[in-house]
C-alpha cells in the first residue's frame, strides 16, 4: 500500500488545486477530487492487514501519537491566529469572544484547515475498531453491512461539512463542538463506512486468493476501465451531482489498486519512480496536514474574485485557470515536501527522534 498512499496524497493535492469552468471543472471534479475515499479505503485495508496483532490499548495509543498529535500541533498555531485576526463580519464566530472563537474553531478545524475534518471522522473508526473485527468474523452480518453501506453511499448525499447555518452569535463553544461532531464527523463516518469496510473486505479477499487478480488481470482491468468510461460519461453528460460520486470513486479505487497490485514489481524496477513514490508515501500524512495552508497562501497572493485589483480571475479565462492550477499543484506538492523536510531536519538536530508526533512524518 506504499504506492497507493503516494497516489492518494497526489490526487488529494490535485483535487484541491485544480480549477476550471463548465465541463472542464466537472471533469476535474469527477476524476481528481474525493481523495478522502482513498484515504479511508487505505485505512480499512491496512487495519485488516495488521489485525492479526491487534491490541486495542496499543492501537489507540499509536493512533493518538501518530494521528491526533500532529493534527493538534499543525492546527494549534493557526487556530490561535484565526481567533485573533477574524475580520469577516459574515462569519458565525465573528461576534464571539476570543476564547469561544478558539475553542470553537480548533475542534472544528475546517474553518482553519479545511481537509483536517478527516481526523475527527477517522477517529470514530479508531474507537470502533474492536467492533469491526468482531463483525468481520460473522460473514452474513459483515456482507449485509457492506451492501447496505454501499447502497447508502450511492444514494445519499455526501455531507457538506458546513455547520454555519446551525449556529449564531449566542451558540456556546460546547454546543458548536457537538453540532460539528454530529453534522461533520458522525455523518461522514456513516457515509464513508462503505469505503472502510470495503478496504477491509478487499484485504481479506486478497489474503485468501492472492493470485486471483494476477490470473484474471486482463479481464478485471477491462471491466474496471470500461465501467469508468461509462460512469464518467454518464456523470459528465447526463447526470452530474458533486455530492454523489461514490460509484466513480470506488471504480477508480479498485482500478488503481489492481494496477499497483499487478505491476508493483515493474514500478519498483524503475529507481526514480520507486524513490519518488516512496518519498511521497512517507511524507503523505504530513502533506495532508499542511498543504491547505500553502494553497491559501498562494490564493491570497494571486487571486481576485472582483473587478478591482485583479490578479487572476479564473471564471473569465479557462486557459489561465488551467495554467494556474498546474503551477499551484506543483508549488503546493513540492512546497509541502520541502517545508516538511526542513522541519524534520531541524527537529532531528534538536534531538527529536519521533518527528511524526509533531508533523506526521
Amino acid at each position: 500500500m506504499t504506492y497507493y498512499r503516494a497516489i492518494a496524497i497526489f490526487l488529494i493535492v490535485l483535487g484541491h488545486t485544480l480549477w476550471g469552468t463548465g465541463k472542464i471543472a466537472i471533469s476535474n471534479i469527477l476524476l481528481f477530487t474525493g481523495g478522502t475515499t482513498y484515504f479511508v479505503f487505505i485505512a480499512g485495508f491496512l487495519f485488516q492487514y495488521l489485525s492479526y496483532k491487534f491490541n486495542y490499548k496499543e492501537y489507540l495509543k499509536k493512533k493518538f501519537f501518530n494521528v491526533i498529535m500532529p493534527y493538534i500541533v499543525t492546527t494549534l498555531p493557526f487556530a490561535i491566529v484565526f481567533a485573533l485576526t477574524l475580520n469577516d463580519h459574515a462569519h458565525p464566530l465573528y461576534n464571539m469572544s476570543l476564547p469561544v472563537r478558539f475553542l470553537s474553531c480548533f475542534p472544528c478545524a475546517g474553518w482553519v484547515n479545511g481537509p483536517t475534518w478527516f481526523i475527527g471522522m477517522i477517529s470514530i473508526f479508531f474507537v470502533f475498531a474492536p467492533i469491526f473485527l468482531k463483525l468481520e468474523k460473522h460473514k452474513k452480518v459483515w456482507y449485509t453491512l457492506l451492501l447496505a453501506s454501499i447502497i447508502y453511499s450511492i444514494f445519499v448525499n455526501r455531507p457538506s461539512g458546513n455547520i454555519s447555518k446551525y449556529i449564531d452569535s449566542s451558540t456556546s463553544a460546547i454546543k458548536i463542538c457537538l453540532i460539528n461532531f454530529y453534522v461533520v464527523y458522525f455523518k461522514c463516518f456513516i457515509y464513508f463506512l462503505s469505503s472502510y469496510i470495503g478496504g477491509m473486505t478487499l484485504c481479506m479477499f486478497v489474503q485468501k486468493y492472492p493470485n486471483f487478480i494476477h490470473q484474471y488481470k486482463k479481464q478485471i482491468l477491462t471491466v474496471l476501465i470500461t465501467a469508468l468510461i461509462i460512469i464518467y460519461n454518464i456523470y459528465l453528460l447526463i447526470y452530474y451531482r458533486a455530492d454523489r460520486q461514490f460509484l466513480i470513486r470506488i471504480d477508480i479505487i479498485l482500478l488503481i489498486f489492481c494496477i499497483l497490485y499487478v505491476y508493483e514489481k515493474t514500478i519498483s524496477s524503475i529507481p526514480q519512480l520507486d524513490k519518488f513514490l516512496k518519498t511521497l508515501a512517507k511524507y503523505s500524512f504530513g502533506i495532508f496536514f499542511i498543504h491547505a495552508y500553502i494553497i491559501k497562501f498562494i490564493k491570497y497572493h494571486t487571486l481576485s474574485y472582483s473587478d478591482t485589483s485583479l490578479v487572476l480571475n479564473l471564471s473569465e479565462n479557462s486557459l489561465r485557470a488551467f495554467l494556474y492550477s498546474v503551477a499551484s499543484f506543483f508549488l503546493t506538492l513540492f512546497g509541502s515536501l520541502l517545508i516538511l523536510w526542513i522541519i524534520k531536519t531541524i527537529l532531528n538536530k534538536l534531538g527529536v527522534k519521533n518527528t511524526r508526533v509533531f508533523i506526521g512524518v
